[in-house]
């Protein structure tokens, strides 16, 4: 398996380091925009083992990264209620590898 570059550089310099699939969830960036998919998680019992925020996209969305413990099925969950997945592109995320 190729191994990014950063992981390789914090490996070779004694790092310990773990890499976690998430998802973004995005909702907006405003009062009680959180509420539903929160709402949503709870009501289906979803594992949520982590969940921090990214917000000031400035496509007026916050976006929530979320580690749970059955991914594709929280993906199937989500985007069945109408909340909306953001991949590396909509983060603005850019790797050299």
């Amino acid at each position: 398996a190729h191994e990014p570059t950063a992981c390789r550089v914090l490996r070779e310099n004694g790092f310990i380091y773990a890499m976690n699939d998430v998802l973004a969830a995005g909702v907006p960036d405003e009062p009680g925009g959180l509420h539903t998919l929160l709402q949503l998680l709870a009501q289906n019992g979803v594992d949520v083992q982590y969940m921090y925020s990214i917000f000031g996209r400035p496509n007026g969305m916050a976006y929530m990264i979320l580690r749970v413990a059955e991914p594709e099925a929280v993906k199937t969950l989500l985007t069945a209620h109408g909340i909306r997945l953001a991949d590396e592109k909509t983060l603005g995320i850019t790797t050299a590898d």
